[in-house]
């Protein structure tokens, strides 16, 4: 809408004036995500975690913008990284399964999901991960079934 672009410009415009305000350069970031502006969410990410590599929000944001690019290799890194910060987090586990399955690396995928399921309520892993896999693989499928009956 306008007044997203307009409070967009007006962060740009903030940014520029106070470039050590990394708070306010991540915001900068997402909101430069949610508009669709990726190549600008990317370059203000970067500054904020190079600026403070323990920030998980912008590793896990840019993960998030690497995998929709298809960008694998580069979002498992990220997604690694987070893990390293948040290792009991069920959705970037579940998003690093996802990735592995993408990489065919479906039996490193299979051992997330084990892990996912053992660390939280396995509905919810159903529910939010199982039906991608079905789609994408019969094989997978085939796996799942034998794992949960």
């Amino acid at each position: 809408s306008k007044n997203k672009i307009t409070a967009f410009q007006k962060l740009n415009k903030y940014i520029l004036q106070f470039p050590k305000d990394f708070i306010g350069r991540y915001n900068f970031a997402y909101m430069a995500q949610e508009l669709g502006f990726l190549e600008k969410a990317i370059e203000n990410y970067k500054i904020v975690i190079k600026n403070n590599s323990n920030h998980w929000q912008s590793k896990n944001n840019l993960y998030l913008i690497y995998f929709s690019q298809k960008k694998y290799s580069e979002s498992l890194v990220l997604v690694d990284e987070v893990l390293s910060l948040r290792p009991q987090s069920q959705p970037v586990l579940r998003d690093k399964a996802h990735i592995l399955f993408y990489k065919n690396k479906l039996s490193e995928a299979l051992k997330l999901i084990q892990t996912s399921i053992k660390l939280n309520c396995w509905l919810t892993f159903i529910f939010t991960f199982y039906p991608k896999m079905v789609f994408y693989s019969s094989k997978v499928f085939r796996i799942l079934i034998f794992i949960f009956l």
